[in-house]
């Protein structure tokens, strides 16, 4: 079978990877937007975040991240509790060599087409992007601000600043780095370069390391209210739309390709 995704992040990519593990032809298109959502990520995955998926959901997407890329755990401390957290790693998922990626503009998405290409399966994921195809007045897109130093944690953080809302800050897993963020999410219009400042002064403040010596990543996610864990549905015959994972993209990415692996 011959697939074709509008977009290559974190929803594109594992889509695109778990169709491949199935047999298919995989084609993705991806402008590597600067300010994509999956950018920013930390691809983080705690069950006590996943809000309304179901346990059997979320064990069947973690499962299906386990077998495309090795799920890897990471030990936190909350108080004096002790957690774990699942990660995928960030390269493994966005630049996976059994996919083919093109840096290309689209201009229409059509059942089983993109542009003058004919495909037996389309999938647009395309975060926010997906308004330039499909009419989705509710799909907000919400700036999300990480950053990455040089060094090493003597411990991974977890540590609450407000009301829901957390500095997390963690080792990554054979790199030499450390990534670091607050959960932002703040309505694109409202977004400005002071409140990213205050951002790193926080999660610098909160974990020690030097504000100058950080390296910022600022991505807009995609937001979309439904009582599933993330917006995924057939268009067309040969068309699905997946977006909508706001924060917690990674697990969601997990579900919608399971959505759509259930569906063939």
């Amino acid at each position: 079978m011959k697939v074709g995704i509008v977009g290559g992040g974190v929803f594109g990519s594992v889509i695109g990877a778990a169709l491949h593990k199935q047999g298919c032809k995989v084609t993705i298109f991806d402008r590597r937007k600067p300010d994509a959502g999956s950018l920013a990520s930390g691809f983080l995955m705690k069950p006590s975040w996943f809000g309304n998926m179901e346990k059997s959901d979320s064990e069947r997407s973690l499962k299906l991240l386990d077998e495309l890329y090795g799920l890897q755990e990471l030990k936190f401390r909350v108080g004096p509790v002790k957690t774990t957290v699942f990660r995928v790693d960030k390269k493994a998922v966005l630049e996976n060599w059994h996919l083919e990626y093109l840096e290309q503009k689209i201009d229409s998405v059509k059942d089983g087409w993109i542009d003058d290409q004919e495909f037996h399966l389309v999938v647009v994921a395309a975060g926010v992007w997906c308004r330039r195809f499909f009419d989705l007045p509710d799909l907000k897109g919400k700036v999300g601000i990480s950053f990455e130093w040089d060094g090493e944690l003597r411990k991974n953080i977890i540590s609450a600043w407000a009301p829901y809302k957390q500095v997390v800050a963690f080792n990554i897993p054979g790199e030499g780095k450390v990534w670091g963020g607050d959960g932002t999410a703040i309505l694109g219009e409202n977004w400005t370069s002071e409140r990213g400042e205050q951002c790193l002064s926080l999660v610098s403040k909160t974990i020690g390391f030097p504000k100058h010596e950080a390296r910022a990543h600022v991505g807009i996610r995609p937001y979309y209210k439904t009582k599933d864990p993330c917006l995924v549905e057939k268009r067309g015959h040969k068309l699905w739309l997946a977006t909508g994972g706001s924060k917690n993209g990674t697990i969601g990415a997990g579900w919608a390709a399971n959505k759509i692996l259930d569906s063939l």
